[in-house]
């Protein structure tokens, strides 16, 4: 029922702009581009394209309006962050002793309005590891914006798109060897993709971001975002091909300046704070490779 209830929102891409009659019925593989080699997972109420080399999702997509999330409901995460059956080989709890925090690509804050959707959240299909000078400061501050943006347009369907990017030619990077054989590779990046899709479709704003997956205050979130047709180039992916050429021609090469909220739902946290008797992960002794990652 949630899956169908996923693939209904999605299927709402599938209104071309400028024409009377809809386009057929798209798959969500079609609607939700991504690089090829992924599984798609559907948890909860969110499609998680797991890579299935560097063992993190590559892009996590979910749907999110305003109604939903002023329902805000008070619910609190297990203690656990669940295995999916889909990835055996990831258990919960995949990152711990390693000094990354399991980091939401979907914020769990944003699936607050019902509690299975809130439980699957927190998934390991959804989880990546980040590091918390980064997840806890900057990163939030970018999400809580994303969500007051999503809460100031009721009329508005929103779809988000949370990826990962790994940069060509990096021959070493962080990974995380797991007991049973399994290496993890820590992303180099992490972008957002918004697409604010109004009754007129002449008013759709596309939104991204790509940020550096190091330590990343508040305040320099604003200089990270760039235009859809900027991030497309970067990583490859044509997000919404499904539209018409001209649409995307126009969509995605604007930048559409959106405020960057004081009301955090991260507080005012600083990195020494943040990293108040906690590992350093590349100081870490547990779970380190002997070689380098891909």
């Amino acid at each position: 029922m949630i899956r169908a209830t996923f693939k209904a929102l999605c299927l709402i891409l599938g209104f071309l702009i400028g024409r009377a009659a809809q386009v057929e019925a798209q798959t969500i593989d079609q609607l939700c581009k991504v690089p090829k080699g992924c599984k798609p997972i559907y948890e909860g109420d969110y499609l998680s394209y797991f890579d299935t080399v560097r063992h993190v999702p590559s892009v996590v997509w979910y749907s999110s309006t305003s109604s939903q999330l002023k329902l805000d409901l008070p619910l609190q995460r297990k203690s656990n962050y669940p295995a999916v059956d889909e990835l055996p080989m990831i258990p919960g709890n995949a990152y711990s002793k390693t000094g990354y925090d399991h980091g939401h690509l979907a914020p769990a804050r944003d699936f607050k309005y019902e509690i299975k959707a809130y439980q699957a959240s927190n998934a390991m299909a959804n989880i990546s590891p980040q590091h918390p000078c980064f997840n806890q400061r900057g990163w939030c501050y970018l999400e809580t914006s994303i969500r007051n943006l999503v809460e100031s347009h009721p009329r508005a369907q929103v779809f988000v798109g949370t990826g990962s990017h790994f940069i060509p030619g990096v021959e070493t990077r962080d990974t995380i060897c797991l007991k049973n054989g399994v290496t993890i590779a820590v992303p180099d990046q992490f972008y957002k993709v918004v697409w604010l899709h109004f009754p007129e479709a002449s008013d759709d704003m596309l939104i991204a971001f790509l940020v550096d997956h190091l330590p990343v205050a508040n305040e320099d979130i604003v200089a990270k975002q760039i235009t859809v047709d900027s991030l497309e180039k970067i990583t490859g992916i044509d997000f919404f091909d499904i539209m018409p050429n001209a649409w995307e021609r126009e969509k995605e090469s604007i930048l559409y300046p959106i405020p960057l909220d004081e009301r955090s739902d991260c507080g005012s946290k600083t990195c020494l704070s943040v990293m108040k008797g906690r590992i350093d992960p590349h100081k870490r002794a547990e779970k380190r490779c002997r070689t380098a990652g891909r």
